[in-house]
């Protein structure tokens, strides 16, 4: 059981690095706002869940789409993280300059995106 429960955290390990690495650098990268299409858990009968979100995305007048797989521990947490991103929501995504078919999603972009949407005043009132 001991050997079970260390699989899944160097799995969990070795899929965050290779997420972060993805991540690397592109904190300079412009951002743009793109929809959700497609999101999932997967390995649903597996003990490393991944969630998965689909987006699509204009830059520069190109359409693109892009993704992320973010690995967690367990699935109630994927899940969860999941239903924040419904199809048809929109997203801020950053793209790699010169390569635009290149792009990553980035929890933080979200939350200041929200808070951002949240304290927005209506400067003309209807």
């Amino acid at each position: 059981m001991v050997g079970l429960f260390l699989d899944v955290y160097v799995i969990y390990l070795i899929k965050l690095i290779i997420w972060a690495f993805r991540m690397s650098g592109s904190d300079k990268w412009p951002i743009t706002t793109a929809t959700v299409f497609f999101t999932d858990e997967s390995a649903a009968n597996s003990s490393y869940p991944t969630a998965t979100v689909a987006y699509s995305y204009e830059f520069d007048g190109n359409s693109f789409e892009g993704g992320t797989d973010k690995p967690f521990i367990s699935r109630a947490s994927a899940k969860q993280y999941l239903g924040r991103f419904p199809k048809g929501s929109s997203l801020k995504i950053r793209v790699k300059p010169g390569e635009p078919e290149i792009s990553v999603f980035r929890d933080g972009d979200q939350l200041a995106h929200r808070e951002a949407s949240a304290n927005r005043v209506e400067l003309h009132p209807k």
